[in-house]
């Protein structure tokens, strides 16, 4: 299930100054969705891709859109969001909550430096085409080297 903006938003809220949903103005929606789409703008910049449905225009975008953000990946925004906003009404934030939201980009950030599984070959896909057999397969195997009779000792000939 792919969570809303609307829904981070106020999840921010409630960690930032303790909003429940029916106490957030829809002053504060707006100024949370702002601060989400520059957030996550600059994320993007930066190079942290997660899908997010950023909008087109500056103050565009609604609060029911869906966010388009993987699941993992919540915990993470909503936490930086959630600091952003404290910084934007003058609270202070916790030393514990500030390496919270630090370990938690971290993870998605390792998430995202893994490697993507490359998917199995055909096995339509003709030999020499990238496709390998299994096992310790030569395909041209070297060539047997001719012994010259020389007495006690042969030598081989090429070398």
């Amino acid at each position: 299930m792919s969570w809303s903006k609307k829904d981070i938003v106020s999840s921010a809220w409630n960690r930032t100054a303790g909003l429940l949903y029916d106490e957030i103005s829809e002053k504060q929606f707006a100024d949370g969705l702002e601060h989400l789409n520059l957030m996550m703008a600059m994320w993007d910049f930066k190079g942290i891709r997660l899908g997010y449905n950023i909008s087109t225009s500056p103050g565009g975008g609604e609060l029911d859109d869906p966010s388009g953000l993987p699941d993992g990946a919540i915990y993470a925004v909503r936490d930086h969001l959630a600091i952003d906003l404290s910084i934007y009404i003058g609270l202070t934030v916790s030393p514990e909550f500030t390496i919270a939201a630090a370990n938690s980009l971290s993870a998605v950030l390792n998430h995202l430096k893994r490697p993507a599984c490359a998917p199995p070959l055909p096995s339509t896909l003709p030999m020499g085409a990238g496709k390998r057999r299994y096992g310790n397969y030569r395909k041209f195997p070297a060539p047997e080297q001719e012994t010259l009779s020389t007495g006690p000792g042969e030598l081989p000939i090429g070398t």
